[in-house]
């Protein structure tokens, strides 16, 4: 088995970003691999903060937009609401800033599983997740949507499109 290093992991998330065309700068002063990176979508810039470690990548994943003083508790209720529909992951709000990241991360203890495909899926999904629960945050932000509404549209789609058959 070929030993797979944080260096080899750090190769994989720099190959993904030069795909992407993100702008990204090493964090040459920390001893674990970071990278930040600047990903620009059609409708939301995403700042991801990429952490490589021996046995783990932690990504946290920030919008550029900030929750106002105003809008933070109803914010935190819709991310709360969200959460529980992640597989991987999980939405935060700084409360005294309103800063809004979603933090996953990708254990590599198991090494034979590792590859740049499944790096590449690890720091994609943030950017898939973002653009879904997009809309509702910022209709909760503005005050459109309560909480309860913005987080009860998405789980409805995310039932309509399930055909597994279970009940939601």
């Amino acid at each position: 088995m070929a030993t797979v290093t944080k260096t080899k992991i750090y190769r994989w998330v720099k190959k993904y970003l030069d795909k992407e065309k993100a702008y990204y700068k090493k964090d040459d002063v920390k001893k674990e691999l970071q990278t930040v990176a600047f990903l620009d979508d059609n409708e939301n810039s995403i700042i991801m903060i990429i952490s490589c470690h021996e046995m783990l990548v932690e990504i946290d994943a920030c919008f550029e937009h900030f929750a106002d003083e105003k809008s933070r508790i109803n914010v935190l209720e819709y991310l709360m609401r969200i959460n529980s529909n992640l597989k991987n992951g999980c939405f935060i709000i700084n409360l005294e800033n309103g800063e809004i990241c979603l933090r996953s991360n990708l254990n590599t203890f198991d090494r034979e599983t590792l590859s740049d495909d499944l790096i590449g899926l690890t720091l994609a999904g943030p950017r898939f997740i973002f653009n879904y629960y997009y809309k509702g945050l910022l209709d909760v932000m503005s005050g459109k949507k309560s909480p309860e509404q913005a987080a009860n549209e998405i789980l409805r789609r995310n039932h309509e499109s399930c055909s597994c058959g279970c009940e939601h």
